[in-house]
């Protein structure tokens, strides 16, 4: 079930653009969680900045926008 993740935030992605009409998603997620980032990558989010969460600048901020 390698596509689950995908599957999963993908109906969570189409969930929130019709109930609450968003024009876009953030997110953010650690620089070194590879596995992560290419989920969120497959389903069009990109890098849009650096942020902090346990130490400097270790996090990504990433958006996703357009139709859903």
């Amino acid at each position: 079930m390698r596509r689950a993740g995908r599957v999963v935030i993908a109906a969570a992605l189409l969930a929130a653009a019709d109930t609450r009409h968003l024009p876009e998603v953030h997110l953010t997620v650690l620089e070194d969680n590879t596995r992560a980032r290419r989920l969120y990558e497959s389903v069009d989010f990109r890098v849009v900045g650096k942020t902090t969460f346990r130490s400097e600048n270790d996090s990504l901020c990433m958006v996703r926008s357009g139709k859903w």
